[in-house]
């Protein structure tokens, strides 16, 4: 009952979008736990399954919350987790090709297949770029012993190009590695410890 409910949904999406004579992406919102709200241009208030995610979005998940959309034409899945906020938008002024801005917790980006357009997720202290990549980020608003906050991002599987906002500085993450954006223009890696403390990565051109 749910897959035939989700096949409509895109269907009448795809329907009103042809109607006023723009082709654009579905986002759609499949599966969610808790109390959403969604705040934007076109429609507030909370978000039940099937409903869809416009372009300039603010989401909020409170706790124990659990949020599942997908952007339809592109195959891509995105999970958002308790006590999350973001924003949907469009990075692309010719083209719909709706991108991401976490503003803390936690999401995971899930690409099931290439895409012809970057997709890009903005986050403190770090901007994500990719084609194709599976991967997290968290932004909780806790410190580092030294006192700096941070974003932290795994690569399950793809390819991810992260640029600290601070410093300017770029990496290219590896598959299976997590990598710290820190407030401080540095990065880090969570797996780089010696003698109990972490060691600094320092991107050089």
């Amino acid at each position: 009952m749910l897959n035939l409910f989700y096949c409509l949904s895109v269907a009448i999406s795809l329907n009103w979008e042809f109607a006023f004579g723009q082709i654009r992406k579905v986002i759609l919102c499949r599966d969610l736990k808790g109390s959403i709200e969604r705040y934007g241009n076109l429609r507030n208030g909370y978000l039940s399954i099937g409903d869809n995610l416009y372009d300039e979005d603010k989401i909020y998940i409170g706790l124990d919350g659990f949020l599942l959309y997908s952007i339809v034409n592109e195959k891509v899945d995105v999970k958002a987790y308790s006590n999350t906020n973001f924003r949907i938008f469009n990075h692309n002024t010719t083209i719909f090709n709706p991108s991401i801005a976490l503003f803390s917790g936690r999401l995971s980006v899930l690409m099931n297949q290439k895409i012809i357009d970057k997709f890009i997720l903005d986050a403190p202290y770090s901007l994500i770029e990719t084609t194709f990549a599976r991967f997290t980020i968290e932004n909780s608003g806790q410190k580092l012993f030294n006192g700096h906050r941070y974003s932290s991002i795994t690569l399950l599987d793809g390819n991810l190009k992260v640029a600290n906002t601070i410093s300017g500085d770029i990496f290219f993450l590896e598959k299976g590695k997590t990598l710290l954006s820190l407030s401080s223009g540095k990065f880090i890696f969570l797996d780089n410890l010696k003698n109990n403390k972490f060691l600094y990565l320092e991107v050089t051109d």
